[in-house]
């Protein structure tokens, strides 16, 4: 999956300015599995602040909200993302359905 067909053009580009290719690695692994759910991370469900807070907690550097896109540099293994989906409180059964097919992979 492009990223640039998930998340716009607005991403496309501010992607390419990371320099560090573990932090981009990153980045793409969360947004990619995100999408996988079926959920757009700039939706109105996600409260901001309370989004930033859960994503902080579980190891992550730097998260900001820009032209409707999450972008996220996460400092430990990319296991904990099934953390992070618990704190956000997504719709149960989609976090369910993304478990088995990431337990499957």
């Amino acid at each position: 999956m492009k990223i640039g067909l998930a998340y716009g053009e607005a991403f496309e580009k501010s992607f390419k300015k990371i320099k560090n290719e573990k932090d981009k690695a990153a980045i793409k692994g969360v947004l990619v599995k995100f999408a996988g759910m079926g959920v757009h991370i700039g939706a109105p469900g996600f409260k901001y602040l309370n989004v930033k807070k859960a994503l902080q907690d579980r190891g992550v550097v730097r998260c900001r909200l820009r032209s409707g896109v999450w972008r996220v540099l996460l400092t430990e293994e990319e296991e904990n993302l099934s953390y992070i989906v618990e704190d956000i409180q997504l719709r149960k059964n989609a976090y369910e359905v993304w478990k088995r097919k990431y337990e499957l992979a």
